[in-house]
């Protein structure tokens, strides 16, 4: 039936859309009214449930049971585009989504991919939003392999059924995967770049901020990274590890979780960081 009651999907989208309207009106300094409405909205919205395996549930209620075997993850939308805070600051939470992740790989794995290349693409995005590179890698593997016919068209099943969805979701996950920022001024690099992937270079991927980072390259322990800024504006960059040295042309401050490099407008900046 296309009707749903609770669906975790509906509370996550309606607690994206209210941050987002109280973070608009914080940035641009109006409508205080609003946002005050919309933070005792936010505070009313119930919280995600987690069913007996651990993982979060499709639905916030407990009279439907969990369906694994399915091909969709709606229920991991929070996860699509980046780790809100509410997650991110939640261990307990933040386990379950991963868990939620884990049974939705479970089929998968039996099928190489199986139906629908476009859920797979968003199982492929919460995982790197969990910062899970091999599993990243693994989905990555078979996108690449499964979903395209000899013409290079992109397929909704493993080399069948003309689809157009991966032909943006399969860059998608890869800039995820090595490059990703969900906040202005903070940008993660290498932040689900599987064991495989030990050296490599990536050009020309927009970040938060106006923020363009021109050419990543990067090989065991050390990155080196080309960035170019619209404005005059300091960002901070974070790896996968303890940062322990960093040089380049420029104002460069690390204290071993990020780095902190001042950008000017229009001009290139070049940054060489190592970790461990």
């Amino acid at each position: 039936a296309q009707t749903c009651i609770n669906a975790t999907m509906d509370i996550a989208v309606a607690r994206e859309l209210l941050a987002n309207l109280v973070a608009a009106c914080e940035v641009l300094d109006i409508d205080p009214d609003g946002a005050s409405r919309w933070r005792e909205m936010l505070a009313k919205l119930p919280e995600y449930m987690i069913d007996e395996d651990g993982a979060v549930k499709e639905w916030i209620t407990p009279k439907l049971e969990e369906n694994h075997e399915h091909r969709h993850c709606s229920h991991l939308y929070a996860l699509y585009d980046g780790l809100p805070p509410e997650i991110a600051s939640d261990e307990p939470l933040r386990r379950a989504f991963l868990r939620a992740t884990e049974r939705r790989m479970e089929i998968r794995k039996r099928h190489e991919g199986g139906d629908m290349s476009f859920g797979l693409v968003q199982l492929g995005q919460a995982v790197s939003s969990l910062r899970n590179g091999e599993s990243s890698g693994e989905i990555l593997n078979w996108l690449s392999i499964n979903y395209w016919f000899p013409n290079l068209a992109t397929t909704h099943n493993p080399k069948s059924v003309f689809n157009m969805d991966l032909s943006g979701g399969f860059p998608a996950l890869i800039h995820k995967m090595l490059v990703f920022s969900d906040e202005p001024g903070v940008i993660d690099l290498l932040p689900a770049c599987p064991n495989a992937w030990s050296e490599g270079k990536i050009a020309g991927i927009s970040c938060r901020g106006g923020v363009l980072v021109k050419e990543l390259a990067w090989e065991k322990g050390k990155v080196q990274v080309t960035l170019q800024s619209a404005i005059d504006q300091a960002v901070v960059l974070r790896l996968p590890g303890k940062i322990t040295a960093c040089g380049g042309a420029g104002v460069l401050t690390h204290n071993g979780a990020g780095v902190q490099v001042d950008l000017h407008a229009n001009e290139e900046f070049t940054a060489r960081i190592e970790y461990a």
